[in-house]
């Protein structure tokens, strides 16, 4: 037999091994379940057999991550009475998980998660602690966060959700809460926010769809630390309220964003800002609700689209440069504002008020 036949035999031979043992013989994820009440790492050589219970034998994993040969769907704890503790010390990725109420997963500095069917479900809580390294949770094709939980990004820049691929939409369920400082979007992928996300302390909250999936808010989307809430370019459609807590401050950054309907709210001396130069941001068809500040710093400028209803305090803060409010998509000028009038403290700052006719 020559040599080439015999290298062919054996490349079969080893497909037919990898068909009979591989993946497509463990289709089906295999459930790995926390041990109930135990506090530990994620990956503990020593303890890995207590602290996890498997479903089925993997074939080659010691602990949840998937690889050639094993798939998981993780729970922590599957709803024990115990209090658990999960400390992710090592990066995985697996096909879903879910935290139960009074259970708690705690993503080290520097370790990643990444959900494969994009299944999050979560009771309990987990804390994305980030002291400088990334830490990533990462949806590979969008999906969803489900449950009455709390979804932490511990106050610092690196603490990243990330919804990989164009136009994959990641949806936050009702009830389900997104809070702290961090990243969400990485301009990869849209967002549908039916429970709530809450900016909360001195970091930064940016939120960045890109601009095929975009941003839908159904519920609570709030700023109420001093680090703010920056919603970076997509159109963002509004069928709740956009706020700002005393103190606080959301920035609308780029002339890409827009704002399609809704509220725009603050309380105490929270402000909405136009983080946007010569062409402006879009307000689209929006209310600006009593008592709010709506503020236009020096260069900083608006779009209207069919009309805004303003019951705040609208400033216009030029100290030189122009900063403009122009009017459009309306021919009637009665439509173009209801409510209070911008205000301009100084002479030298400008107001303009162009109307454009539809086409």
């Amino acid at each position: 037999m020559n040599k080439r036949l015999l290298k062919t035999s054996a490349s079969v031979a080893t497909l037919l091994v990898s068909l009979a043992f591989g993946p497509a013989a463990n289709a089906a994820a295999i459930t790995a379940t926390w041990q109930d009440g135990n506090i530990d790492d994620w990956n503990n050589i020593a303890a890995n057999g207590t602290n996890w219970n498997f479903s089925s034998a993997p074939i080659t994993a010691a602990f949840p991550n998937n690889d050639v040969n094993d798939t998981f769907a993780v729970q922590i704890d599957s709803g024990g009475a115990g209090n658990s503790t999960v400390n992710l010390n090592t990066d995985v990725t697996i096909d879903s998980l879910n935290v139960s109420a009074n259970d708690t997963l705690n993503l080290n500095n520097g370790r990643d998660i990444t959900l494969v069917n994009g299944t999050l479900t979560n009771n309990g809580a987990i804390n994305m602690n980030s002291i400088g390294s990334t830490n990533d949770l990462t949806f590979t094709a969008g999906g969803s966060i489900s449950g009455t939980g709390t979804l932490t990004l511990n106050n610092n820049f690196q603490n990243r959700v990330v919804i990989n691929g164009v136009g994959n939409i990641l949806t936050n369920g009702v009830g389900h809460t997104i809070q702290g400082g961090g990243q969400i979007g990485l301009n990869a992928g849209g967002i549908v926010n039916n429970g709530s996300i809450i900016q909360q302390g001195t970091a930064q909250l940016i939120i960045d769809p890109d601009s095929t999936g975009n941003f839908v808010n159904n519920n609570v989307l709030r700023a109420e630390g001093s680090g703010g809430l920056q919603l970076n370019g997509a159109q963002y459609t509004n069928n709740s309220t956009i706020e700002a807590s005393n103190g606080s401050h959301v920035s609308l950054n780029g002339s890409t964003v827009s704002i399609v309907g809704g509220n725009l709210t603050t309380t105490g001396t929270g402000e909405i800002r136009s983080n946007a130069s010569t062409v402006g941001v879009l307000l689209n068809g929006v209310t600006v609700t009593a008592g709010s500040n709506l503020i236009q710093n020096n260069g900083m400028d608006f779009r209207v689209q069919n009309g805004i209803t303003n019951n705040a305090n609208w400033e216009m803060n030029s100290s030189g440069s122009s900063t403009d409010v122009t009017f459009f998509g309306v021919v009637n000028r009665r439509h173009l504002l209801r409510g209070r009038q911008p205000t301009s403290p100084s002479s030298e700052r400008k107001r303009s008020m162009a109307p454009v006719p539809s086409k």
